[in-house]
């Protein structure tokens, strides 16, 4: 089953900088008088000579994490997915899974704030603590939260409270 979540990026402090690391900043756009804040990931491409002062004005790096989404912002926060398992991306429009990279780490951040699925293995359980990512060769498969998959129970369960309804005599 397919369930929403939330991918989030939190701070790390590292022993040295290392290139590939992730950073996240604010950014700030102006279209048509409107002004857009959003976050994009940018990658460490060379090691700065002062690293103090890159992590002044750029902050620490940042892991990626899949977290549940809580009905309540008072609940404790649940991750679902660590960082060493996120590494796919699934887009409808081109045709299967990919290796996950910083373009769709941005169009998630920037396109649905964060928000996007995976699929989890069916509980009994609608508790978040209780759900398991389903894992590909380590990894879990990352959607849009526009690509969601159907649920096919939600479907057959929809089918046969439509058929005893006309059963039973029920009309239009």
């Amino acid at each position: 089953m397919y369930i929403l979540a939330k991918l989030v990026f939190k701070n790390y402090v590292p022993l040295k900088l290392e290139q590939d690391m992730l950073f996240i900043s604010k950014q700030t756009d102006t279209v048509y008088g409107k002004v857009y804040e959003y976050l994009q990931l940018h990658t460490l491409v060379y090691i700065p000579r002062d690293k103090e002062s890159y992590i002044n004005e750029n902050g620490f790096p940042v892991e990626p994490y899949i977290i549940a989404q809580n009905q309540n912002s008072d609940d404790k926060e649940t991750v679902l997915v660590q960082p060493e398992h996120i590494g796919w991306f699934m887009n409808d429009d081109e045709g299967g899974a990919h290796t996950i990279d910083i373009k769709d780490f941005n169009l998630i951040l920037e396109e649905y704030d964060g928000e996007m699925c995976i699929e989890v293995e069916d509980t009994e359980s609608d508790d978040t603590e209780d759900m398991v990512a389903i894992l590909i060769d380590g990894k879990v498969i990352i959607r849009t939260a526009d690509d969601m998959p159907e649920d096919d129970e939600e479907e057959d369960e929809w089918d046969d409270d439509e058929d005893e309804y006309w059963e039973i005599g029920g009309s239009e």
